[in-house]
């Protein structure tokens, strides 16, 4: 799944960049991974009796969810990046 970066994403951090903020996306997937992962582990373990299939689940569940972060977090920060270049380059006059 490729990561979604909306308007109204892009609209956040478009108010972000003309504040002078320059968010810290890595470290918001860091917390909400950390999150989603202990509770889809809660359940995993609730679910799943055989101990073989839960390291498969979990194998294959942890690469996706890493991957998903990784990739949200770049489109976010290229989002940010050029949000920032849109604020420095020379505005034409019409």
């Amino acid at each position: 799944m490729e990561p979604y970066v909306g308007p109204r994403t892009t609209a956040y951090i478009n108010d972000l960049v003309s504040r002078g903020i320059a968010p810290d996306f890595a470290d918001a997937w860091r917390v909400a991974l950390g999150i989603g992962w202990r509770r889809w582990l809660e359940e995993c373990v609730a679910h799943c009796a055989d101990p073989g299939l839960l390291v498969g689940v979990l194998d294959v569940s942890v690469k996706s969810l890493a991957q998903y972060a990784l990739d949200s977090v770049a489109a976010l920060r290229e989002a940010g990046l050029a949000a920032a270049w849109a604020m420095r380059a020379p505005r034409r006059s019409r």
